[in-house]
């Protein structure tokens, strides 16, 4: 073998086990990226929640603002199954999550649970926009309740 040929030969090898390396490790920085980034969507579900949620208790209801938070939510309920691909079951190192393996192992479900949220909040942007008190309030306690529906079977207490 000649030796140009031998060190291109090894420069490739080299190379390749680099790019593979590289692949590995991005693979591997995947699933926690994907469940920080699907925390923070969650977040932003919670935190709509939560302003409605307070606004109601509190008897300050501004209808705008409960169809506006409605209305957010519902836009990412419809890509909540999106958010746990598959592989981001086990969080790798440094990623938290209290993802429960149902959703995976019960996609139609997990999806139905979703579905029912994106059902729920629809109806309450509804009644917002009739600014009917009781009527906000009630359907707020249906999205508390497709909150729990979903998280009950699909999410555990205690980060993993």
């Amino acid at each position: 073998m000649k030796p140009g040929f031998k060190l291109a030969a090894m420069a490739f090898g080299v190379g390749m086990c680099v790019a593979v390396g590289g692949a590995v490790l991005v693979e591997a920085q995947a699933p926690a990226d994907t469940i920080k980034a699907r925390q923070d969507k969650m977040k932003e579900i919670g935190g709509a929640n939560k302003k409605n949620g307070d606004a109601i208790k509190e008897g300050k209801i501004d209808a705008a603002e409960i169809e506006k938070n409605a209305l957010a939510i519902h836009a990412l309920s419809k890509q909540i199954v999106t958010w746990f691909p598959a592989g981001t079951a086990q969080p790798g190192p440094g990623a938290e999550t209290k993802a429960l393996p149902a959703i995976w192992e019960k996609q139609a479900d997990f999806k139905k649970a979703a579905d029912d949220l994106g059902v729920a909040v629809a109806a309450l942007a509804a009644s917002a926009k009739t600014g009917d008190a009781k009527a906000i309030e009630a359907a707020q306690g249906e999205v508390g309740k497709a909150c729990g529906g979903c998280h009950r079977p699909f999410r555990a207490e205690k980060a993993s």
